[in-house]
């Protein structure tokens, strides 16, 4: 089951024997995103592709008219140089986006703890921005970008219990297994 206060989350999954198999849902075979899907009725993949959209347009907004000085001014001179007031999808150390970021072994529990930890970067990397910006508009959309982030998470949290739940059912004994996830408050300094 998953708990949700306004400062933490936590997920805890406690599997013991005499677990109800006839209580776990059919899709316990699907993998990672097909799981996700069926939770959550929708495509996690292309929600975050709109979230890198979302953050292109608060850029290009951002940029929008601003010459080469003023670029130069916030230290972002070589970007200017090399892609004028265009987005182009790179870290804040420079490093352009690339298909590598976007790991799968093809096994559900390790691809779900990877998503598990590309949802939790996400949120950690908006709650800098929010540190960061002092403007409200841009801070109202990262907002609600990071609150989508803890969403997938929850959803990919349910996957990992689901998958769990299948690959610990047929096992006989005594099992306890308990995952707590810590979400942070937001400090601004």
């Amino acid at each position: 089951m998953i708990y949700k206060s306004l400062s933490t989350t936590f997920l805890t999954l406690k599997i013991h024997k005499g677990l109800r198999t006839d209580k776990l849902p059919a899709n316990v075979g699907l993998s990672a995103l097909g799981l996700i899907r069926s939770i959550s009725g929708h495509d996690v993949g292309t929600e975050e592709l709109a979230h890198l959209e979302i953050v292109g347009s608060i850029v290009s907004q951002l940029t929008s008219g601003e010459g080469a000085k003023s670029f130069d001014r916030y230290g972002a001179g070589d970007y200017y140089v090399d892609h004028a007031n265009a987005v182009y999808p790179q870290s804040a150390a420079g490093a352009p986006f690339t298909a590598a970021y976007l790991q799968s072994k093809g096994d559900p529990i390790a691809d779900l703890v990877e998503d598990l930890a590309a949802e939790q970067k996400a949120r950690a990397t908006y709650d800098n921005i929010l540190r960061l910006s002092d403007d409200p508009d841009v801070n109202s959309v990262i907002k609600f970008l990071r609150a989508r982030e803890v969403v997938h998470f929850q959803r990919f949290g349910e996957a990992m219990l689901a998958k769990l739940r299948g690959f610990l059912r047929n096992l006989k004994g005594i099992w306890h297994l308990s995952l707590q996830f810590y979400f942070p408050k937001i400090k601004k300094s």
